[in-house]
């Protein structure tokens, strides 16, 4: 089965923005809307102005992401400051602030999402699958190390840069938050994108191990292009809060699937990542990343570090 683009996902609407020319960037021209949510719209711009200290020539294209001032924002552009500079995380520029918008300049990046590029590929070898989800490992470890939570974890929100060896920006910190590795935090909403969203957060709790299941997910979507759990968005709901779920081995490619049983052999978190590693077959690694990712105690899920622990180097 081909996986599909969630129909809410409008980030490559190409219609033509209505622009106010009196925005306050007077240094970026408008020039196409690429993106338009229910609290927010993306334009690509390009800067045609004065250089700022994050803009490295003249008419260096950017993204501008517009949100209106009843929405928050403040999170967001807090942590995009805060980030360190990286090649594997989305890089603030610039940020202007009116009456009623926030203007948020971002670095734009050539090419595709990692939802497009799998979607065309599916289903994918189990070993190229785990070199993307270590790839998508490293950049969230960015995060986290920096005690960030990204809470939208999902292949639209990575952007390829290279194919192989691949090589990805994540991108989208607007559910983002500040939060200790160890914490479990109560927010006022959910957080983050029904497929990909764990199971604590349909009860509104969040925490770094919430990216870990998202990443789960991921790696189940690049294997059979489908999701682990069935149904619209409020029948999924249902079947993840009731530990509904169902990994079809069927769907699996055959070195996948049990000989003798049709449910993933569950393992200890404990156990020696070289033990695993030094198994032969990819497909037992990915078994094992699975149990570890979709565990529904956040607590004994796995952290991002016991994660890349786990999933073979180049």
């Amino acid at each position: 089965m081909v996986c599909f683009r969630m129909k809410y996902n409008s980030r490559f609407n190409s219609v033509r923005p209505h622009i106010n020319y009196g925005h306050p960037c007077p240094n970026y021209r408008f020039t196409k809307k690429i993106g338009d949510g229910s609290a927010s719209k993306i334009y690509k711009c390009q800067h045609v102005g004065k250089l700022s200290q994050q803009s490295s020539a003249e008419n260096e294209l950017c993204i501008i992401k517009v949100i209106h001032k009843s929405e928050e924002w403040k999170a967001e552009l807090n942590i995009l400051k805060m980030l360190k500079k990286s090649d594997r995380i989305l890089g603030l520029m610039d940020h202007f602030i009116s009456d009623r918008f926030v203007y948020i300049v971002t670095q734009f990046y050539e090419g595709f999402d990692l939802f497009d590029h799998i979607d065309l590929n599916v289903p994918l070898s189990e070993e190229y699958s785990l070199k993307l989800l270590r790839e998508m490992a490293i950049c969230v470890k960015e995060c986290h190390d920096q005690n960030i939570a990204h809470l939208d974890i999902k292949c639209e929100n990575f952007m390829v840069r290279k194919m192989d060896p691949p090589q990805l920006v994540l991108i989208d910190f607007g559910h983002a938050e500040f939060i200790d590795k160890k914490q479990i935090k109560q927010g006022y909403s959910k957080y983050g994108t029904c497929f990909y969203l764990c199971p604590e957060g349909y009860f509104n709790y969040y925490s770094s191990k919430s990216d870990i299941w998202s990443l789960g997910i991921c790696l189940y979507l690049f294997i059979t292009g489908d999701y682990p759990f069935y149904g619209d968005d409020d029948e999924y709901e249902k079947n993840v809060v009731n530990k509904n779920i169902k990994i079809d081995l069927e769907k699996l490619s055959p070195k996948l699937r049990s000989p003798t049983d049709s449910t993933v052999v569950r393992s200890s978190i404990a156990s020696t990542p070289n033990v695993v590693r030094a198994q032969t077959s990819f497909a037992s690694v990915v078994l094992r990343i699975l149990d570890v990712c979709l565990n529904y105690n956040p607590k004994e899920r796995a952290t991002i570090e016991e994660l890349i622990e786990l999933l073979p180097k180049e």
